[in-house]
């Protein structure tokens, strides 16, 4: 039987229906084959264009991150309806015109919306990010810092509340739960950050300083991305056990 090490609980479970968008703090959701189910599912594409990264993202239009996404119908992720809450307050549906045509707008050129069954992940179907990783980056820079910023999956508690813990994981297996069904991810590698750490959810303002503390002290990369080895559920408080 493989050694296995608590390293700590689920503090945070987050999934975003839209790229880019803002997403739905999760009490608990079921891990599948290619990670969360609508994580990513839909996503705005910039038309007309060959360009090897087509996705509209809040590097294009920062405010994406003030706008909400979730499931109508959480207990049927694969047919649920998308709204999407506005920065102005509106609540549309994902596919309304007005949506489409207020990012267009600040964009500044052709949209159209595209849904995928997989998700339109850029490396990986899941991150994992330390909480205490995120506290002392803040403290460093003097600034409280929203974990949605960061913008993963599975935000973890470590065991002593540790900063960058998670560094030393890549290539192992991390359990969460107990018994033969617990969900399993495998830490693939540390997760390269862009500007949109920089962005506030709620304002939309840059913090410049968030990101160039990575890339100094960090060599711009905060966080794991991660592959599924086993389905199963996760769910707030859950242990999480690395596994040897």
């Amino acid at each position: 039987m493989p050694a296995r090490q608590q390293v700590g609980t689920i503090g945070a479970l987050y999934r975003f229906p839209v790229k880019s968008m803002g997403g739905e703090s999760l009490q608990q959701v079921a891990l599948t084959w290619h990670g969360l189910d609508a994580d990513r599912g839909y996503a705005f594409v910039q038309s007309g264009t060959l360009v090897r990264f087509p996705w509209l993202t809040a590097r294009d239009v920062p405010d994406m991150v003030r706008y909400t996404a979730r499931l109508v119908d959480p207990t049927n992720t694969r047919k649920s309806d998308v709204r999407v809450q506005t920065p102005r307050g509106e609540d549309l549906a994902v596919d309304d015109p007005t949506l489409r045509a207020t990012l267009e707008e600040a964009h500044g050129s052709p949209l159209h919306l595209m849904r995928m069954g997989r998700g339109a992940h850029d490396a990986s179907p899941m991150s994992v990010i330390g909480l205490g990783t995120i506290r002392e980056i803040g403290q460093r820079i003097g600034l409280p810092l929203d974990i949605r910023r960061f913008r993963a999956n599975i935000y973890l508690e470590p065991t002593g509340g540790e900063p960058f813990v998670e560094d030393a994981w890549a290539g192992r297996l991390l359990v969460f739960g107990e018994g033969d069904g617990a969900a399993r991810l495998r830490l693939v590698r540390r997760d390269h950050r862009c500007m949109i750490v920089n962005l506030d959810p709620e304002l939309g303002v840059q913090a410049p300083s968030i990101l160039r503390e990575i890339a100094q002290a960090r060599d711009n990369c905060l966080g794991l991305y991660a592959s599924v080895e086993a389905q199963g559920p996760l769910e707030v408080g859950a242990p999480a056990y690395l596994m040897d």
